[in-house]
């Protein structure tokens, strides 16, 4: 997809606020017939690799401190107060507000409170991006700069996957189960959006619900959380968090797979798919003995269509078989 067509499927997710949005939705989506995730050399990915895995990861994980970077507005958490001061109190959140002290909400400790929960929901982020699980993929296999950041500096090599094997793939039984609060995990595929606008999507109200969460969570409170996620209506807020970057990153040209799940508490499984790749490309800069572990890694994988980047008598940076 290019720019034009993501900055489109952004507007339109923009404006989802149901399950029947989902086909207004993925019309908006262009569909490559491939992908690609750029790996460099080590055991764990020629361990995954064997067993034909891709893994779910957090963007706790990911090299961008912005992604899944919840943007607050202080003012609206500010505002929210004051409605809560007058005894305005969303529906959602009445169940919460019955269990601080009363005493808690006199004026002089009033303002004190606000404080807490702005720091509070700030700090909060960083849990937050440790919560929704997701698979990075891009649309091209001999993209420069990628090789360069996710292969080491071209001594790794990328993965080919058919989209439609993608979209076919299953989850691994013994991780996926234990660690998803529901039976019903599935997982979509999304383009990234790259915005020029740097102050972001303001994502307060998800902010302020996931926070409550978090400190139920804490007091051991899983029955008022599961009451808050059927009372408050957040459904394609965690898409819009998780599938938006600072334009500086558009060259990644992201496709991102979302584990579509409910809250989870103390989830510690790694959840992953089982897909096999329907090619591999070895560096350009690939050592000998890097080469044959690849190669001898993908005969016991069963995947039989090998190639290696190279620079062709034109010049280009291309792939060709071997």
């Amino acid at each position: 997809m290019n720019d034009k067509e993501r900055e489109e499927f952004w507007k339109v997710l923009l404006t989802a606020r149901n399950t029947n949005d989902t086909e207004k939705i993925t019309s908006k989506i262009v569909y490559p017939n491939k992908l690609y995730r750029y790996r460099s050399i080590g055991i764990p990915t020629l361990n995954a690799l064997v067993e034909n895995k891709l893994y779910f990861s957090t963007s706790n994980y990911y090299d961008d401190p912005f992604d899944t970077f919840i943007r607050i507005n202080i003012k609206k958490i500010q505002d929210i107060a004051q409605c809560v001061k007058n005894g305005d109190i969303p529906s959602g959140f009445m169940n919460l507000f019955g269990l601080i002290p009363k005493h808690n909400l006199s004026e002089e400790n009033f303002n004190l409170i606000v404080d807490n929960v702005i720091n509070f929901t700030k700090e909060t982020r960083n849990e937050i991006r440790k919560w929704h699980w997701s698979l990075c993929f891009t649309e091209k296999h001999s993209n420069e700069t990628l090789w360069l950041k996710y292969a080491n500096n071209h001594r790794g090599f990328v993965l080919e996957y058919d989209i439609n094997s993608l979209n076919k793939a299953i989850f691994n039984a013994e991780l996926s189960a234990p660690c998803m609060m529901n039976n019903n995990v599935n997982f979509s595929l999304y383009p990234m959006y790259y915005s020029k606008n740097e102050t972001g999507y303001d994502s307060t109200n998800y902010a302020g619900f996931v926070t409550c969460c978090y400190i139920l969570e804490k007091m051991g409170n899983i029955d008022l959380i599961k009451v808050l996620s059927s009372q408050m209506n957040f459904m394609w807020e965690m898409e819009r968090v998780l599938l938006i970057k600072k334009w500086i990153h558009h060259y990644d040209e992201e496709w991102r797979m979302i584990l579509n799940s409910q809250y989870r508490i103390k989830s510690t499984a790694k959840p992953c798919l089982v897909c096999k790749p329907s090619k591999i490309i070895l560096g350009l800069k690939m050592s000998d003995s890097d080469k044959k572990a690849v190669l001898m890694t993908a005969e016991k994988a069963r995947i039989d269509s090998i190639e290696q980047m190279i620079i062709n008598d034109e010049d280009k940076f291309v792939s060709s078989k071997i």
